[in-house]
């Protein structure tokens, strides 16, 4: 009798760490609210009860190896689960089910191993990157740059790229942001143009400018240290054009290439604070104004025309006040929802967008002319008849008042 509640108390402490270890796990996946605890709780207590009350009849030596194996399957399964299945979560709970149904069948003296085990498991350092309860999805990579902190995070057989915790884009449709971004502009210059890249770290905007063999591309990145992290994951640089990499920064090259330029593409990160706001101010496209010919263009992301109307109005308007034509555009990107940019040109006062220069795999001409629409922008809530300038950055007060 003592023997059998010797065997019954050590089955109890297997099965408490181990709903322990996988609430940890959990904490790192989820946020476990106390509807997670519950269902954990109730449902390893009922496969405990039930390892009581039935006689298990299967060999002792295999109760064991399952008792032993499941502790130390227990990460590597959810990791594998949660990329394929919704369910991955129900699956775990009837694996973990059957290890604290078995446990109070092992005879006190083997419990040394089962305990053992689960204890090694709880001691081992996590797998786990520390950020990983900033995401749903599995974190499989982490760089941390000088300007900021880039994740990549999987969901079966994609990934999606954040970086200050602003999603970048998904290999989903990324290809759609890409392809919205430069074929609209390019339509417009010639396949031979000298084009200068600002920004573009994400490598979107390089895979679809690849498509233009003969036009000579300059770059000068905002983070460089991101940049080369995007490379290595080569999601999109499997087909990236030869680069001129500008190590000079963006205002002096701006300064010093006058009337160089056929096109100039601004792929930065939204203006959330005064180091990138700068390259959304007046004073920034006077410089771009003076870089490009005389048919020059210049097109720039404007952010969410709906939810954020008073930062979109705000680009245009700015980008007009530096002596540009403007017209903007916009896509349905289903990872991030509506976007919009700006083409800003020296010459011509009516932009139509109709021609495709190349292969997309989702633009054609009849969406490039679709994106020009807009409907009725009174609809939508607030205003941007402000300028944006680096003393007066009303584009970061516009964003955070969601005017």
């Amino acid at each position: 009798m003592k023997k059998l509640k010797l065997q019954h108390f050590l089955a109890f402490i297997y099965a408490v760490i181990l709903m322990l270890w996988v609430a940890k796990i959990y904490k790192y996946y989820f946020d476990m609210d106390k509807a997670d605890w519950s269902a954990l709780v109730i449902i390893l207590t009922a496969a405990f009860v039930l390892g009581l009350r039935l006689r298990v009849k299967l060999p002792q030596w295999i109760s064991l190896v399952l008792v032993v194996a499941i502790p130390i399957s227990a990460y590597p399964l959810i990791s594998f689960l949660i990329l394929y299945f919704n369910s991955a979560w129900t699956w775990l709970y009837v694996f973990l089910s059957i290890g604290v149904f078995l446990a109070p069948s092992i005879r006190p003296k083997w419990h040394v191993l089962p305990l053992l085990s689960i204890s090694i498991v709880w001691f081992l350092p996590f797998n786990f990157l520390p950020d990983q309860s900033l995401y749903y999805e599995r974190l499989i990579a982490k760089q941390e740059t000088r300007k900021g902190i880039a994740h990549v995070v999987r969901w079966k057989n994609d990934f999606w790229l954040h970086y200050n915790k602003q999603l970048q884009f998904s290999t989903l449709d990324g290809h759609m942001y890409g392809e919205a971004y430069v074929h609209p502009a390019m339509s417009m210059v010639n396949e031979n143009s000298e084009v200068l890249v600002i920004g573009g770290d994400n490598g979107l905007v390089f895979h679809e400018l690849a498509k233009y063999p003969k036009a000579e591309i300059s770059v000068i990145p905002f983070d460089a240290e991101l940049s080369e992290f995007v490379q290595h994951l080569q999601f999109y640089n499997h087909n990236r054009p030869s680069l001129n990499v500008l190590s000079t920064p963006v205002f002096e090259t701006l300064r010093t290439k006058a009337a160089k330029f056929d096109l100039i593409i601004i792929d930065m990160p939204e203006a959330t604070g005064v180091n990138t706001n700068q390259y959304y101010t007046k004073e920034f496209y006077d410089y771009c104004f003076k870089a490009l010919n005389e048919n020059g263009l210049i097109v720039t992301q404007s952010g969410n025309p709906i939810l954020n109307k008073g930062s979109f109005i705000t680009i245009e308007n700015t980008i007009n006040q530096s002596g540009f034509f403007t017209t903007a555009y916009q896509a349905q990107i289903p990872t991030i929802g509506q976007w919009s940019w700006v083409i800003g040109s020296k010459k011509q006062s009516e932009i139509q967008l109709k021609k495709l220069p190349t292969e997309t795999r989702w633009l054609d001409a009849e969406a490039m002319e679709m994106m020009l629409s807009f409907g009725k922008m009174d609809y939508y809530p607030g205003k941007g008849d402000s300028i944006n300038q680096i003393k007066n950055p009303t584009l970061i007060r516009n964003r955070s008042t969601r005017l």
